[in-house]
């Protein structure tokens, strides 16, 4: 997985949201992990092809 960028938002509650950002042309897709999902498993990997 190449060309990845880091990023991270602040909420109001000073809370952080850190991923990765893939830059492309069409369509984003935003993956949150959680449910029996890893950041760089098999479902994500997927995605990002």
């Amino acid at each position: 997985m190449s060309g990845l960028h880091s990023f991270e938002l602040a909420g109001a509650d000073g809370k952080l949201i850190r991923g990765d950002r893939s830059m492309g042309k069409d369509r984003q897709i935003l993956f949150i992990t959680g449910f029996l999902s890893k950041r760089w498993g098999n479902k994500s990997k997927a995605l990002a092809q």
